[in-house]
């Protein structure tokens, strides 16, 4: 049974990746297409940087949005790395890093959703995402990815499944139950 919950407003949602080869791009703009006929206002670079540089749209982006999602792959969690190393500067390691301490200040660990896009999670999520539930976006198997899909959208807007209704207690309360201190006097 699902929960119809529709948020008045559309969440809005960053998406982090690491630039990779042109068809890498290419699905994330065809995933955040979808999230956003799916009523979620995706926020992509491509689409949403405008006159402003790439740190300040990742510093006003992870500022206001109500969830980021992180998409995982091989070269995303090398660029974090690297950079949590002193490695050079990258849009994807400056994001983890906002994301990091906007979490950890904020204490708004469900901003961040993670989904693995590309690759294995040990070589595609970096560590201090690792313990985060994920959808795998990586199957070949369409349906199985559209299932995956589903999950991660009902996550991103808060649609849950609703548990099934309980019912009567299936045994018999005895008729007299002796207290657990009986007889103890407190003080």
């Amino acid at each position: 049974m699902m929960k119809p919950q529709t948020p008045k407003t559309p969440v809005r949602v960053l998406i982090s990746y690491a630039w990779e080869d042109e068809a890498y791009r290419d699905w994330v703009a065809q995933l955040a297409t979808q999230l956003r006929a799916d009523g979620v206002d995706a926020r992509l670079d491509r689409w949403h940087l405008e006159d402003r540089t790439f740190p300040e749209f990742m510093n006003s982006e992870v500022r206001e949005a109500d969830k980021v999602l992180v998409l995982c792959s091989p070269k995303y969690q090398e660029k974090v790395h690297a950079m949590e190393d002193g490695g050079p500067l990258t849009g994807s390691g400056w994001e983890s890093m906002l994301l990091s301490s906007a979490m950890f200040a904020e204490g708004k660990r469900s901003k961040v959703m993670v989904a693995l896009a590309r690759g294995q999670s040990k070589e595609s999520v970096p560590s201090w995402l690792q313990t985060f539930p994920r959808e795998d976006l990586t199957h070949s198997d369409e349906t199985k990815n559209h299932q995956h899909y589903l999950l991660l959208l009902r996550r991103l807007t808060g649609t849950t499944e609703s548990a099934p209704p309980l019912g009567p207690l299936a045994i018999e309360a005895p008729d007299s139950v002796t207290p657990l201190f009986a007889g103890m006097l407190l003080d």
